[in-house]
């Protein structure tokens, strides 16, 4: 049995049969009761008058078997839920709200051990003008017929708070702690307290703040009791000098203190970290035409004794060219240093780009680009790991409409990269892709779309070449036929040659469905075929069929039916099919479904899987 004064307290170490307050809690009890306090000081006098409490049941029962070798394995699944929630508005100062909860799950296997979990949990809401508060204990009993196995407990103790003064930054404070026993299994008290706070000084800068707490007490097993402390400042700051220039500042600082002790309280292990990152970034944007961004970031790590330094520049400048389009540079510099006790590095990077694109007319668009990178790292520790890498880019795409019903594609990519002065390997890739209606062709409903790739790669280092060709021929084409029912057949034939390789296929698809809705039943018919014929090897070529079937009656307007059945049938005799049928009854504040579903594969071994389910809900 806990209370809350053993919640708050009594929340120490055992030493010589008795507990004991350690200092981190009675700091973490310091700590709430400066902010309880005041809160209490500001509630409103008077007497609570409440409202007529909600009160629901949630309770389902799920069957679900299945056979296997030997018999069925059945596993029955029952749970209930009741809630009563009271809610009342004292006053524009004063807000509460309770809410009781038991929870329960009982499982029965016929091939294997029960279980049964219950949950009751209390939860108390206070709400005020400049603050919240949110009070929650609950308890998770397990138990199970497993031979010796003991009741478990897991008791949990919530306090949240968050405080929003006028003029003043929001503070958020949590509290918790988790009790979990088991009868010579386990005897652990954990607990948690997180701080934190976020201020914006409208669009100028922005602080947050938060500091964690962590405690571990186990008491059956000793060297196991970890207590441990995060803290993290972060501070952001933006302003705007001129009208086209902009400087934003970042800073952070966090750092973690990890400790491991042993029942006695004798001190084990000592893990630390502390970090800094900052960053100062400057944006000139002279719109349109000109912007760039000059950005310093430095890290640190204190305990690993580790800088990491890095400066970037990037420039972007757009022009009109006659009728052409648009011209762009753009270019990007950055250097980076690392500092450690085993390692220090220099790292420059360098980027140019330019394009040229544009809509020189309404039937075509085109977009020509050339990108060019150096990257240099110099390890003064290692100078094996120097390397000078140097690639290069160059694309060129044109998209030609001559009407609506006529799309082609066409693109052309060559790359290339070095390592200190060897080439190392190149790509060249040649694509045109078409979309064509034929509505043009006295064939309204076909669409036809033709892709031709060919593409040459080369590895110097490995000293390999791949050649690729490669050719696709889509048709799609819908059947005009009355508005319930639709029918589209999908052909597709593939080509493809890969260093002399060949591999061809043709694949169909067919997709007919049917729908038929009187004022009281709605069906639905879908029938999807497939198949697939290689050219190139032995593999058989046979059919796949899926048959979808839906059915929903509405008997009256609080009772309503439905079912559906999934049959799929394929060549290789990878046959199943799944039946699915729902019954329910909706009440003004009531419910009540019932569900069967019915899942087999054909195949052997047999396998079938059937669930039956059942839910009732309650609200008044």
């Amino acid at each position: 049995c806990y209370t809350l004064g053993d919640f708050i307290i009594n929340s120490g170490r055992k030493e010589s049969g008795r507990l004991r307050t350690s200092t981190p809690d009675r700091r973490w009890v310091t700590v709430l009761i400066a902010i309880l306090i005041p809160m209490i000081i500001m509630i409103p006098d008077g007497s609570l008058m409440a409202d007529t409490p909600f009160f629901s049941i949630d309770n389902s029962f799920v069957s679900e078997q299945e056979y296997i070798p030997g018999g069925w394995n059945v596993v029955d699944t029952y749970n209930q839920l009741y809630t009563l929630d009271w809610q009342e508005t004292y006053s524009s100062r004063l807000a509460v709200g309770v809410t009781f909860d038991l929870e329960m799950e009982d499982i029965h296997r016929s091939q294997d051990v029960d279980e049964k979990h219950v949950t009751p949990s209390f939860e108390l809401d206070l709400a005020s003008l400049v603050w919240n508060l949110n009070f929650l204990v609950q308890d998770t009993m397990d138990y199970s017929n497993e031979f010796n196995t003991p009741r478990k407990d897991a008791v949990e103790y919530g306090l949240d708070l968050d405080l929003f003064p006028f003029y003043l930054p929001e503070l958020h404070v949590q509290f918790q702690r988790l009790i979990d026993t088991q009868e010579n299994l386990e005897d652990k008290v954990e607990r948690k307290l997180d701080v934190s706070t976020d201020y914006a000084f409208g669009d100028f800068f922005d602080v947050d703040l938060s500091w964690k707490a962590e405690d571990t007490d186990d008491r059956l097993f000793d060297n196991n009791d970890i207590s441990s402390q995060d803290w993290d400042f972060n501070f952001n700051y933006g302003q705007i000098l001129t009208s086209t220039l902009k400087v934003d500042f970042q800073t952070g600082l966090s750092g973690r203190q990890e400790e491991t002790r042993n029942n006695a309280g004798a001190l084990l292990n000592v893990e630390k970290e502390k970090d800094f990152d900052g960053a100062l970034k400057f944006t000139l944007d002279t719109f349109p035409n000109f912007i760039a961004d000059l950005e310093l970031t430095k890290d640190k790590d204190f305990v690993e004794n580790i800088d990491d330094d890095e400066i970037t520049f990037s420039a972007e400048f757009l022009q009109g060219f006659v009728d052409l389009g648009f011209l762009t540079e753009s270019i990007d510099l950055g250097r980076k240093t690392v500092s450690s006790p085993t390692e220090q590095s220099l790292e420059d990077n360098f980027g140019f780009a330019i394009e040229l694109a544009g809509t020189p007319s309404r039937y075509a668009d085109y977009s020509i680009r050339y990108d060019l990178t150096i990257d240099d790292l110099n390890d003064e520790v290692t100078p094996a790991n120097d390397n000078k890498s140097v690639g290069q880019e160059f694309d060129l795409s044109v998209t030609l409409t001559p009407n609506e019903k006529i799309t082609l594609d066409t693109s052309y990519n060559l790359s290339s990269t070095k390592d200190n002065g060897a080439e190392t390997g190149s790509n060249n890739i040649f694509k045109i892709e078409g979309i064509f209606d034929g509505a043009p062709f006295a064939f309204p409903n076909l669409i036809f779309v033709p892709l031709l790739e060919i593409s040459t790669e080369k590895d110097y280092s490995a000293n390999t070449d791949s050649n690729i060709l490669n050719l696709e021929l889509d048709f799609l084409y819908l059947f005009v036929l009355p508005q319930n029912i639709a029918w589209e057949i999908e052909a597709n034939y593939k080509w493809n040659r890969d260093d002399g390789e060949l591999t061809r296929e043709f694949d169909l698809d067919s997709i007919f469905g049917i729908d038929f809705i009187t004022s009281t039943w709605e069906f639905f018919f879908e029938e999807n075929s497939s198949t697939t014929i290689s050219y190139d090897d032995d593999e058989p070529s046979f059919w796949d069929h899926d048959f979808n079937f839906d059915a929903i009656l509405e008997i009256t307007p609080r009772i309503f039916f439905d079912l559906a059945y999934q049959y799929e049938y394929s060549g290789d005799d990878a046959n199943s099919d799944d039946f699915e049928t729902n019954l329910e009854w909706r009440g003004r504040d009531m419910s009540l479904a019932f569900k069967y579903i019915n899942e087999r594969v054909f195949e052997g071994p047999k396998d079938v899987i059937r669930t039956y389910e059942a839910e009732f809900t309650m609200e008044f």
